[in-house]
């Protein structure tokens, strides 16, 4: 029992010197009054008060100190701190007392109230040059004051504008306060210098914040996507608003792809199913001219050039910006998306044939490229299979092997092992068609393709042809659809049937 009270007094002594211990120190009274200020408007001091003064009510978020303020001439300066000015000028007391628990200090501040007399009134009237011609608009009016007698010029600059002395007027003020200063503006004439690459297209000479003329300008198969800032990637400007300083602008232009393309498929409207699928083929044969894949180390560096960076450009499966330069194949190498072991061919620099063709290459991490090998395309990666590390290239590799069974009629695209002349898994790739819609990044590489190979991929510029072709395609919540996963057997599925034709490679889908 003893002992029991002996530990039971030491947890209350401890408890004691805790409190003791860690209890905050109170704030020092006399630190506090010695500062603090009172707040006085612009141009006003001790020695002359002129406006309402600010009188502080806290200290540094202390709640245990109270602030008490007290005028010995309370018709000049309240209590709060608001200013009425006499006619003469006079010194008003005002004390400070500063209470923290019982403790107490006092603080006395001697302040000048500035009289009004022989004190007048003028007024500033502003006037704007105009943006498009020389008349002057009143846009702001100021009472001031000063001792009568006093010379008012007004040297004042404003952001934009120069002051005209020759308009501007000045003057004595006078005790009935009628004196009026009116003081002229004219506008900056700002420089509008605009590009088109390195050409100056026009150079613009626009007063402050007037607005620019429209500008004509036009390129083949493109469209104006905007301006920039010279010297800038992504420092956007807009020409509708209005202008404020020199500067120097570049177009930046987007391909009309719309444009560019809709030549390549006359007469295509109508067609569908099997009809459709023969008359692509033959389009996509028309007039190519296969680059060797050697020329594809060149090449490559712009069909995937890094949008934000020149310099650069984007391996496929993991979507890094790299340095394009070709470094025989440190950085990035040639990755055949369909397998060139299932092309059934060899494939060297001085090829030019199905292992050469620029759809179905791809920049690509060199060990990344090691890991998918001649595995085919599903949602998971296994032994035979390989899941590209990001959705946003699924679509496009769905679209590039669509491209390769249409440009060659001996490939094929199965649900099952792929073996030569074959890869999969064709429910899959549709699938990913859909969740992975076409973009710009993969619109300009079929245009840069086009330019440098003579054919297009016909599924980026009309995805719609996928169905008409495939049939409906089932979207499987991305679950994986190899042969041998069971899941599929309980898995939701949401049929998108189109209003067209179902084209005979319906069928290839039910090979499973």
């Amino acid at each position: 029992m003893r002992q029991l009270l002996i530990i039971i007094a030491l947890i209350i002594i401890m408890a004691f010197t805790a409190i003791f211990v860690f209890r905050p120190a109170a704030p020092d009274v006399d630190n506090i009054a010695q500062n603090t200020s009172i707040g006085f408007a612009d141009g006003d001091d001790s020695t002359q008060v002129t406006q309402d003064l600010i009188f502080p009510q806290s200290w540094q978020n202390h709640d245990t100190v109270v602030f008490e303020w007290f005028s010995h001439n309370t018709d000049i300066i309240g209590h709060d701190g608001t200013v009425t000015r006499p006619e003469k000028t006079t010194q008003v007391t005002v004390v400070l007392t500063v209470r923290v628990g019982v403790e107490s200090r006092v603080r006395i501040f001697e302040l000048t109230v500035k009289g009004t007399e022989g004190i007048s009134t003028y007024l500033i009237e502003i006037y704007l040059q105009g943006i498009d011609d020389d008349v002057y608009e009143l846009v702001e009016d100021i009472e001031e004051e000063a001792p009568v007698g006093e010379v008012i010029i007004i040297t004042t600059e404003r952001h934009g504008f120069v002051l005209n002395e020759m308009l501007s007027t000045s003057g004595e003020v006078v005790a009935d306060g009628s004196l009026v200063i009116k003081v002229y503006y004219d506008r900056i004439v700002h420089t509008v210098i605009l590009m088109d690459d390195t050409e100056v297209i026009t150079t613009q000479h626009i007063r402050h914040e007037g607005l620019l003329d429209a500008v004509d300008v036009e390129r083949d198969h493109h469209l104006l996507a905007g301006w920039i800032i010279a010297g800038t990637q992504d420092e956007w400007f807009d020409i509708t608003q209005p202008i404020t300083e020199d500067v120097m602008l570049e177009t930046v232009w987007q391909f009309d792809y719309e444009f560019a393309y809709q030549g390549y498929y006359v007469g295509f409207e109508d067609w569908t199913g099997d009809n459709l699928e023969t008359l692509i083929r033959a389009r996509l044969n028309q007039g190519v001219t296969m680059q060797t894949y050697g020329d594809a180390r060149d090449i490559l560096q712009i069909t995937d050039r890094d949008p934000d960076n020149a310099d650069n450009l984007i391996v496929v499966f993991l979507g890094h910006s790299v340095p394009a330069v070709w470094d025989r194949g440190v950085t990035w190498n040639r990755e055949h998306v369909w397998p060139q072991s299932l092309l059934g061919v060899s494939t060297n620099n001085d090829s030019r044939h199905i292992g050469a063709d620029l759809h179905n290459l791809k920049p690509a991490n060199p060990s990344e490229n090691s890991r998918k090998g001649n595995k085919f395309l599903d949602n998971v990666t296994s032994t035979v299979a390989y899941a590209p590390p990001r959705d946003e290239i699924k679509g496009d590799l769905a679209r590039m092997m669509f491209y390769m069974v249409m440009m060659y009629d001996h490939l094929e695209l199965v649900n099952t092992i792929p073996t030569v002349y074959q890869y999969a898994l064709l429910d899959v790739l549709l699938e990913w068609h859909l969740l992975d819609p076409v973009d710009d990044f993969e619109r300009n590489r079929n245009e840069v393709i086009y330019h440098y190979q003579g054919n297009r991929n016909p599924f980026i510029d009309r995805p719609e042809w996928v169905e008409i072709i495939w049939g409906p395609i089932m979207i499987n919540h991305n679950q994986s659809s190899t042969y041998h996963d069971e899941r599929q057997a309980i898995a939701f599925f949401i049929i998108v049937t189109p209003a067209h034709e179902i084209g005979r490679r319906r069928e290839q889908r039910h090979n499973m």
